[in-house]
């Protein structure tokens, strides 16, 4: 029994580390703000950036970069009304864990945002970018 007890301790300890390196959400997809100010975010509001060093269907940020900018990924893509699910998908990083897309684009937090609605990371270094007005993009 106490064998049965470490191995789950153990087990969960391992989920825990293994959660800090890509984030699962099963809630939808939510679009915040208003009319041209609108942009992408998950379902906890958190919002969601795309990289100009990336490509659709290929993720650049590697090592320190996700620790700065964290891969975002739900296993269940639901989106908000008005927006295609085909413009979903569902990529592997390079450092092997599944990444959400938008349009292609590889989706990412900003670990710098702490609170819904934060965008802290708008324009860094000129090459992150919330996805704004995602209706028209």
């Amino acid at each position: 029994m106490k064998k049965l007890m470490s191995g789950l301790l153990l087990a969960s300890m391992v989920l825990l580390v293994l959660g800090s390196f890509q984030v699962a959400s099963a809630a939808p997809f939510k679009v915040m703000g208003s009319d041209d100010e609108s942009y992408l975010a998950d379902s906890r509001g958190m919002t969601l950036y795309i990289y100009l060093k990336d490509s659709p269907g290929k993720a650049t940020c590697v090592g320190d970069c996700v620790k700065r900018w964290p891969i975002f990924y739900t296993e269940k893509v639901m989106v908000p009304a008005g927006m295609d699910a085909k413009e979903f998908g569902v990529i592997t990083h390079p450092s092997g864990v599944k990444q959400n897309t938008f349009r292609g684009w590889p989706l990412y937090y900003f670990a710098m945002d702490k609170m819904a609605g934060d965008t802290m990371g708008q324009g860094r270094s000129n090459v992150w970018f919330v996805v704004r007005n995602p209706e028209s993009i």
